[in-house]
């Protein structure tokens, strides 16, 4: 068969799939979209996708991401096929999926955390006492759940550490069940936590809870994590891993390992490890850049060769589960020069500055979309109620507790910017 192609999902705003000629196999060729007959639009399939290339599909810049018309409504299927052809791509005709505004919610239900780790992207220096989100603004955060696309990208921690929250479970069970796997949250183990609260959290039907897991010598985990034990992180993580071997809501497991000289000789261990433990996923990081990091991270990073050392070891671990996120373009050359180190001030909050959500006007969504790039909005959540935009930074702030309709509020902010994009 000449042409191959599939039209795979589409979340509302924009399907996506591949188109492929084999007799063309490094050409793009053009896809032609039809709801009921009717058509409404046509674009090049060019895009690089690597599972395609994996595949063999021609060099694999055969995909599309096409955007429905404002004014369509694909209830009826939406039908894509090769331009000049009879050629329909797997999958059709597919329905619209609603409309939802929302990728991500990177919520923080403290102020603070109970380590002080050298490598973390938070100074601390500023920050002061413990701050708590209230039930109230919890509930009216809830609001959005219906809102988001994707599994696991409601957070209760972006920043901190959730646990540190007295009502953390309970929050948790507040959530409604169709909605609970919306919700996930990191959490470094380092406090003690009861047998109650790890069955509980357990069976929560949450979609993933991720771990903080750097080293299993216990000076090497005392230098990356600032007043932690290692002794109580193990208990925790023990029994937290048999509460989940047990459970029938069980969320998903997944560990982070930040790569620095100090345990770069057992990270591949530490995977090992954590597939015994039942993880469901092991990601293996390099350090992020900020100016109060500079000096410890000069003396403790894994310079180019020492990381492409690394990334040779765990070659033979690396799937589907087991992934690597590796420094950017950038990262060696601000660690080398301290780039901003000169200026810098610690904040009092790292996202959305000093600004008393008490003291602010709700922002016209229909003003502020029109600003926004035509995309899902990715969303920060301050434990008092502040949200601002993961992107672009400094776009609006928006007090939470002032919104009568919160789901209401963003989706006309979300439309408001896809209509900004088409003008």
């Amino acid at each position: 068969m000449r042409y191959n192609g599939s039209l795979d999902t589409n979340d509302g705003w924009t399907a996506f799939g591949w188109a492929y000629d084999s007799e063309r196999p490094d050409e793009p060729v053009d896809v032609e979209f039809l709801v009921g007959g009717r058509h409404i639009g046509t674009l090049t399939a060019d895009s690089f996708r690597p599972d395609l290339q994996r595949h063999g599909i021609g060099d694999g810049r055969h995909a599309f991401a096409f955007r429905f018309p404002l004014d369509v409504d694909g209830a009826d299927g939406l039908v894509a096929r090769v331009k000049d052809t009879n050629f329909v791509l797997n999958g059709c005709p597919m329905r619209q999926a609603p409309r939802k505004p929302i990728e991500l919610v990177a919520g923080d239900i403290v102020n603070q955390c109970n380590l002080r780790c050298p490598f973390c992207i938070v100074d601390y220096s500023n920050v002061g006492k413990l701050k708590l989100m209230t039930r109230e603004t919890f509930d009216r955060a809830l609001e959005l759940l219906p809102m988001m696309i994707y599994p696991g990208n409601f957070w209760l921690s972006c920043l901190h550490e959730p646990t540190l929250h007295p009502q953390f479970i309970d929050f948790i069970e507040a959530v409604p069940d169709a909605y609970r796997d919306r919700v996930s949250f990191t959490t470094n183990l380092s406090k003690r936590l009861s047998a109650d609260l790890l069955e509980r959290l357990a069976n929560s039907g949450v979609h993933e809870i991720r771990i903080s897991f750097d080293s299993r010598q216990p000076d090497v985990f005392a230098e990356l994590r600032k007043k932690a034990r290692y002794a109580v992180f193990e208990e925790n993580l023990r029994r937290l891993s048999a509460a989940l071997r047990a459970s029938r809501r069980r969320p998903l497991l997944r560990f982070i390992t930040m790569a620095f000289r100090d345990n770069r000789g057992e990270i591949a261990d530490l995977v090992r490890v954590g597939r015994e433990l039942g993880g469901d996923r092991h990601e293996i990081r390099y350090v992020y850049y900020v100016p109060h990091l500079a000096r410890w991270g000069k003396d403790h990073n894994l310079d180019k060769a020492e990381w492409a050392e690394l990334e040779k070891q765990i070659e033979p671990l690396l799937s589907d589960s087991v992934t690597v996120t590796g420094p950017n373009e950038t990262t060696w050359e601000d660690f080398e020069e301290e780039r901003g180190t000169a200026d810098y001030v610690a904040p009092e909050n790292p996202y959305g500055g000093n600004e008393d959500p008490k003291a602010l006007p709700v922002p016209d969504p229909a003003a502020i979309g029109a600003t926004l790039p035509d995309e899902a909005l990715c969303l920060a959540l301050r434990w008092d109620g502040l949200i601002v935009p993961e992107r672009p930074k400094n776009a609006f702030r928006v007090p939470i507790n002032k919104l009568e309709q919160p789901d209401r509020y963003f989706s006309a902010l979300r439309l408001a910017a896809s209509r900004g994009a088409v003008r």
